[in-house]
């Protein structure tokens, strides 16, 4: 199921992103997209595991660029968070074929679906708060707060890392 759930979501994900950009009239761009997600998939389903960062930084990439062309929001967002939740979904299955025969296997996926569910909505959230509030925040607190975000991630990071 996890197996099946990544490959939906990152071919809706490639899907949307890759729409966003033909809509806005940049073909090539969205075909070639599209037809590095088709490869994601296939090295997927070979067990190619580094495939995984190259594509979620290839969509989150391309996704941004969209932004800053000012390309349709309405496909971006929910790109960018299917190809999170198709990486995320593809590493787990990853990682789920390394699980022992003792293992519970299935409460193990509940457990991360929850977790993904619940990223996925805060987010989701977070988005729909930012595009519909509008702050206006002179440089300097903008700056300490991106250092505030960096320094939280990396706080973030290292704490998953070290299991804690």
């Amino acid at each position: 199921m996890t197996r099946f759930l990544a490959i939906l979501f990152t071919l809706l994900g490639a899907g949307l992103v890759a729409a966003a950009f033909a809509v806005a009239g940049f073909i090539l761009p969205a075909v070639l997209l599209f037809l590095f997600f088709v490869f994601w998939i296939f090295a997927f389903s070979r067990n190619w595991d580094w495939i995984h960062a190259p594509g979620l930084l290839l969509a989150s990439g391309l996704a941004a660029f969209g932004l800053f062309l000012e390309l349709e929001s309405a496909y971006i967002f929910p790109g960018v968070f299917l190809s999170l939740a198709g990486w995320d979904l593809a590493d787990f299955a990853s990682r789920l074929r390394l699980a022992s025969p003792e293992d519970d296997t299935r409460d193990l996926q509940r457990r991360h679906y929850l977790r993904l569910g619940l990223t996925l909505a805060i987010g989701v959230g977070l988005v729909l708060l930012a595009v519909n509030l509008q702050v206006r925040l002179p440089l300097g607190w903008m700056a300490a707060l991106a250092l505030l975000a960096a320094w939280g991630l990396g706080v973030l990071i290292k704490r998953l890392l070290q299991g804690n």
